[in-house]
């Protein structure tokens, strides 16, 4: 996937090259104490977030402060052949994964920026809890791989709805065809031309990510029914409601082969 390419092409650069990235937002009191006092010692940052590539961009982006919070920027030390999992690089930013492992260096705050500046370095250190994590919430989501996870939390959970298209659109284009997330992709991207209302593109992609998943999959895999699903509801919504039928009928058929008639999957789907 993604990740594995990021990370092969990081084995041939140089080691002791050291990039730095930035990151602002805003912290209470507390939260800052904390971070005082973990000077030294390792973090985990239990989130995806967007790191800009200059100190500026990192202070732009910091939200109006409403609360009486305080401004922070952290400043981060990369490394090229950290087996850290930076899944993707734009020309602005770095976007960094869930897990990401730092050792607080530094703790002040900087007159000049008006902010809190700490600083921290990317470290292997604690690699193989991140893998386990990424494990299990590969095994939550069948058949996903931590690229197209990445990518659904920017739609679904972190509302970066702008960043996961564009995410998506960069995988189209750089993956090769016979990669196994590009059903994935292609379903995703129908997804958000579904809720762009762009129904007869998002029909095309479901169809294609229908066909994609049926040259590679068992007759009866669940995702094949979950394709025929969602090409119902986009007929559904064109009003073409026999279309619609058909689509539901076969999916529900595979959901029955594969789900007891008390499965949530499948009473989710048939209704």
């Amino acid at each position: 996937d993604l990740e594995a390419q990021l990370l092969q092409e990081h084995k041939h650069k140089n080691a002791r090259i050291i990039l730095k990235c930035f990151y602002g937002s805003l912290l209470n009191a507390q939260e800052l104490i904390n971070i005082k006092n973990a000077v030294g010692q390792l973090i985990s940052i239990n989130e995806f977030f967007f790191a800009t590539k200059t100190i500026n961009g990192a202070l732009d982006s910091i939200p109006n402060n409403k609360n009486h919070l305080e401004k922070y920027v952290l400043e981060i030390k990369l490394y090229p052949r950290l087996k850290t999992v930076i899944f993707a690089f734009t020309d602005d930013e770095i976007l960094f994964g869930i897990g990401g492992v730092f050792k607080v260096e530094h703790f002040e705050y900087n007159q000049e920026i008006k902010a809190w500046n700490i600083q921290l370095a990317a470290t292997d250190s604690l690699a193989t809890t991140v893998k386990d994590y990424l494990y299990y919430t590969r095994q939550e989501m069948e058949d996903y791989s931590s690229t197209i996870i990445f990518g659904r939390l920017l739609l679904n959970e972190l509302n970066e709805f702008n960043k996961g298209k564009n995410f998506f659109s960069l995988l189209k284009r750089t993956l090769p065809d016979i990669h196994e997330d590009i059903p994935a992709v292609w379903n995703n991207i129908a997804i958000i031309e579904e809720r762009n209302e762009n129904f007869d593109l998002a029909l095309q992609h479901y169809k294609q990510t229908y066909d994609l998943r049926r040259n590679r999959l068992l007759p009866n895999h669940p995702l094949i029914a979950h394709s025929l699903h969602n090409i119902g509801i986009i007929y559904y919504k064109i009003h073409e409601y026999e279309q619609a039928l058909v689509s539901y009928m076969k999916a529900l058929e595979i959901y029955r082969l594969n789900y007891p008639n008390d499965h949530v999957d499948k009473r989710v789907k048939s209704d």
